[in-house]
């Protein structure tokens, strides 16, 4: 569903905006923040449970993700106009691939 939405937009978004040189790095940071989510979530999740029990500690989890991701809308509203076809970060790009050999 919505994961499968956001895969397909940080998928255009990369292959659109990020130069070829730097792909490498990018892709090792992206690496990092999916293996460490989760385990990071779960440790959370974990150590609440263990203080204040089961249910707070999904109720609160809960809060603070909607909180978070409402924040990063909030935060990063480029995000929500981002169109490759009209970036100019994208068009340079584009532009030094087609000058450039292969």
């Amino acid at each position: 569903g919505a994961d499968a939405v956001s895969g397909i937009f940080r998928t255009t978004m990369w292959n659109e905006s990020i130069p070829l040189e730097v792909r490498g790095r990018m892709a090792g940071i992206e690496l990092i923040s999916y293996s460490i989510g989760p385990t990071g979530g779960q440790f959370r999740a974990g150590v609440m449970a263990r203080w204040v029990g089961l249910r707070a500690s999904l109720s609160l989890g809960g809060l603070a993700c909607t909180g978070s991701v409402a924040a990063a809308g909030v935060g990063l509203r480029a995000l929500w106009r981002f169109d490759a076809r009209r970036d100019v970060h994208v068009a340079a790009l584009r532009a030094s691939r087609a000058s450039s050999p292969e």
